[in-house]
C-alpha cells in the first residue's frame, strides 16, 4: 500500500509525482508544487464554470440539443494546446457530441466551426489568444530589445 504523504506544501500533488520528488531527493516542495499546479488549474474546469456555463447553455447539448443528466464541458481550444477553463472557452455538450467534436473529422469540420461561432456570438469581443494559458509573457521592452 502507497504512503500518502498529507503535509501542507504538498497536498494538491498527486501520490506518484510525490513519490518520485522523494526519490530525487525533494528539493523545494512548494516550488515544485506551485509549478505543478498552476497550468493545471488554469485549464482545469470549475465548479463555479461549470454551474456558469450549465446556467448559460441552459443545460443542453449546443450540437443536438439533448438535456442529459450529466454534461460534459467542451473546451474550445483544447487543454492539450492550453485552453483555458473559463467560460469564454468551454460550452456544454452531451458525452456523444463531446466525443464526436474531439475525435472525428467530422468534429473538427462541423462541430468546432459552430462551437466558435456560438462563443464568439455570446462574447464578441474576445480574442482566440485571450482563451489560452500564457505562463511565460515578455515584456514590450525585452521584445524591442531583441528585434536590435
Amino acid at each position: 500500500m502507497a504512503k500518502v504523504w498529507n503535509s501542507t506544501l504538498n497536498r494538491n500533488i498527486p501520490l506518484r509525482a510525490r513519490s518520485s520528488l522523494r526519490k530525487k531527493g525533494g528539493g523545494n516542495l512548494r516550488y515544485k508544487a506551485t509549478r505543478f499546479n498552476q497550468r493545471t488549474k488554469a485549464v482545469d474546469v470549475s465548479g463555479r464554470v461549470r454551474h456558469t456555463v450549465l446556467l448559460r447553455d441552459e443545460g443542453t447539448c449546443l450540437h443536438c440539443h439533448t438535456k442529459a443528466e450529466k454534461m460534459t464541458m467542451a473546451h474550445y481550444i483544447p487543454r492539450n494546446i492550453n485552453g483555458l477553463g473559463i467560460p469564454e472557452n468551454i460550452v456544454a455538450l452531451c458525452g456523444k457530441c463531446h466525443s464526436e467534436m474531439d475525435n472525428t473529422l467530422y468534429g473538427e469540420e462541423h462541430l468546432l466551426p459552430r462551437v466558435k461561432e456560438y462563443l464568439d456570438e455570446l462574447y464578441p469581443n474576445f480574442k482566440d489568444e485571450d482563451r489560452v494559458y500564457k505562463h511565460w509573457t515578455m515584456k514590450k521592452e525585452e521584445t524591442e530589445c531583441q528585434k536590435e
